[in-house]
């Protein structure tokens, strides 16, 4: 299991979100947008069938799994819903930071609202309503 030991909920979450958010990344920069905008929502919704289905028989079964366990199933799932939403709000195509960094110096003082997850700060530019 993790070597962190969380003391609430909330703590527990980061850890997880933050695993999952380092997968996510990794993975983007290996598999870049094609293999996701080819087949869009749908082709995602296929892929969290897969672990889906997966993870069904490997739990029901109790069988140990022969290549990715099964927690790494569980964040790809994860992952697969945030693939998703960013899919339906217009994000998907967004660059990776390390692109934008190699296109220009943006000036990023503007307002934003930061979500803190562990050592993750995620910063996302608001408009004029408060959260």
């Amino acid at each position: 299991m993790d070597k962190e030991s969380p003391k609430t909920f909330e703590e527990a979450s980061k850890i997880i979100y933050k695993e999952a958010f380092q997968i996510i990344v990794a993975k983007q920069k290996d598999y870049g947008t094609r293999n996701i905008l080819d087949f869009g929502e749908l082709g995602v919704l296929v892929r969290s069938n897969d672990k889906m289905a997966r993870l069904k028989n490997l739990i029901a079964s109790g069988n140990a799994p022969n290549n990715e366990s099964i927690e790494d199933s569980w964040k790809d799932l994860l992952n697969y819903s945030v693939i998703a939403l960013m899919l339906r709000r217009g994000w998907f195509t967004l660059p990776l930071e390390e692109e934008v960094g190699k296109l220009s110096k943006v000036n990023t003082a503007s307002a934003s609202t930061e979500i803190d997850i562990g050592k993750i700060v995620f910063k996302k530019k608001e408009a004029s309503k408060a959260i």
